[in-house]
């Protein structure tokens, strides 16, 4: 037998004791959080903050707007969105350029992965701007995990306190190039 305490419109709050050590809350007899020693599990989805949880399926859900805590190791950020890079100078396309991006930030690091493509051919130049528009404010110039077309590159790129990224090799004439990197914010 487990010990419940029961939310009901009709009833009031209801309680049940036993000696399991598991405790239930329910809300007109489905249980919503369920208590077993150290281990708590919700069965929907957790509001953080002031955000209100989400009718699609169970997590955590966060506001729209972050909530900053006054503590480091409380995550209190996550996103997940898409972008569209904008064209920079140093990219020579042929044909009609195209772009598209999408990324996830959890605390000040954000991944981001994207597709620049030319409708005939697309390249650039070693030290120039491939693209511009990244989704944050870049805070650190480190980059990592940079994948160009299939190939681990070298991507030290990014400039500080700008969304401007640059290419630091030259990247011979494809239709696509394809990205992905990990900054701070």
């Amino acid at each position: 037998m487990t010990a419940t305490i029961n939310a009901s419109t009709s009833a009031g709050v209801v309680t049940t004791a036993d000696t399991s050590g598991i405790l239930q809350l329910q809300s007109n007899g489905t249980t919503a959080l369920t208590v077993s020693g150290s281990t708590v599990q919700a069965t929907t989805t957790i509001g953080v903050g002031g955000a209100t949880p989400s009718a699609s399926g169970s997590g955590i859900t966060f506001p729209a707007t972050q909530v900053a805590s006054s503590d480091a190791n409380t995550l209190d950020d996550y996103e997940e969105g898409t972008w569209t890079p904008n064209q920079g100078s140093g990219l020579t396309v042929v044909g009609a350029f195209s772009s598209s991006g999408r990324y996830t930030k959890v605390g000040r690091v954000v991944y981001v992965a994207g597709r620049l493509a030319g409708a005939t051919s697309i390249a650039t130049t070693a030290g120039t701007i491939m693209f511009t528009n990244l989704p944050f404010t870049i805070a650190d110039v480190t980059a990592t995990g940079v994948i160009v077309n299939g190939s681990l590159n070298t991507f030290g790129g990014l400039a500080a306190f700008t969304t401007t990224a640059y290419s630091t090799t030259t990247i011979a004439a494809n239709v696509v190039i394809d990205f992905s990197f990990t900054y701070s914010v």
